[in-house]
């Protein structure tokens, strides 16, 4: 911005930035100078090269208005997308007051690494989560993180959806950051044939098997 005369006033200019979308009002003496540091806030910026753009408004008075644009340097904004390609539990039912183990696979399809956090859900609904989890993705690297679901207290007689959530701070795709996938029933302890009630069919079922051993 260039200012011409013997006036000592200061000039009131407001400083814009281009695809950043920020404008600055400054206030500055004869011959000062001010430097200024601008957030952007890429969240909704689609990937891509950026040049940025500062342009100073006309003060009264100014003469040399060429100068009141200067384009500088490119800012490169890069696509980050993670997606949940598997949620496998590792058994179908489960005694209420037991534990069990349910893996989940995170893909990182972009060439920057990902401090990716996993949210597993028995109920995303009521919003009733087993854990939550951290791990760091490499560029399209696929990762696996196991959560152990503690049953103590969850309603039993009841099928459970699990859902996994993965999420980073900027994502430009969130349609495939969420899978359900697998269910776990949590029985009754000694329920032993699974149809919701303790009673003779169990402990029959119990002497049968009284005994054996798995391997």
């Amino acid at each position: 911005m260039g200012t011409r005369g013997t006036s000592a006033t200061r000039a009131c200019s407001r400083i814009s930035l281009t695809r950043v979308g920020r404008s600055v009002a400054v206030s500055l003496g004869p011959g000062e100078m001010m430097n200024l540091v601008i957030p952007w806030d890429t969240r909704d910026v689609s990937p891509g090269d950026y040049r940025i753009s500062a342009y100073a408004s006309v003060v009264p008075g100014e003469t040399h208005v060429g100068d009141n644009m200067f384009s500088d340097g490119v800012v490169s904004l890069l696509a980050h997308d993670v997606v949940v390609v598997d949620v496998t539990p590792y058994t179908h039912w489960v005694y209420q007051g037991l534990s069990a183990n349910i893996s989940v696979e995170v893909e990182n399809k972009r060439s920057v690494a990902e401090n990716v956090t996993v949210t597993l859900y028995y109920n995303i609904t009521a919003h009733q989560t087993i854990g939550l989890l951290n791990t760091s993705v490499l560029p399209e690297e696929n990762q696996t993180v196991t959560f152990t679901w503690n049953t103590k207290g969850v309603l039993y007689c009841h099928n459970y959806t699990i859902t996994a959530v993965a999420s980073i701070p900027i994502d430009s795709n969130l349609s495939d950051n969420t899978l359900s996938d697998g269910g776990i029933k949590v029985r009754l302890l000694g329920d032993v044939n699974g149809d919701r009630k303790v009673d003779g069919k169990d402990i029959v079922k119990i002497a049968i098997d009284f005994g054996l051993c798995a391997f």
